[in-house]
């Protein structure tokens, strides 16, 4: 019977993988990307979003379809259609808008409604979970 065994691991190496692509800016082109709070910084929009109820969810709709997807979902079709919204760059040159559009449409529902509209809809989401929520 073995006793176990001892894996010696740096966190920095473990956290790498949800570093997206700071190590690539940097080494490539010199940049250091500082504190974004809750956004991926150049990516819009990845945030997280309040509810009605109190809770907050994760809502990664960068790519240009899954945009297109999110706003239609959210009532927001002249944004989807919106020629200066289409692309990436577009969207981070109106990143407060497009933040503020999908924050209003989750501010009038549950978050287990926004998750449920946004499955339907095919936008990579998630709910943010508190110490309640992990507890029960």
């Amino acid at each position: 019977m073995k006793t176990g065994q001892i894996v010696d691991v740096g966190i920095f190496e473990a956290v790498y993988n949800m570093m997206e692509a700071v190590v690539p800016e940097y080494d490539r082109m010199g940049m250091v990307r500082g504190p974004s709070g809750t956004t991926i910084t150049g990516v819009v929009p990845t945030n997280t979003y309040p509810c009605r109820d109190d809770k907050y969810v994760i809502i990664g709709g960068n790519g240009d379809s899954i945009f297109r997807r999110l706003m239609t979902a959210a009532g927001r079709p002249d944004m989807a259609d919106n020629p200066s919204l289409q692309s990436n760059a577009g969207r981070l040159d109106h990143q407060a808008v497009v933040d503020g559009a999908i924050a209003d449409w989750t501010r009038t529902l549950n978050a287990s409604e926004v998750l449920e509209i946004l499955e339907t809809a095919r936008v990579p989401s998630g709910m943010i979970y508190s110490v309640v929520d992990m507890v029960d």
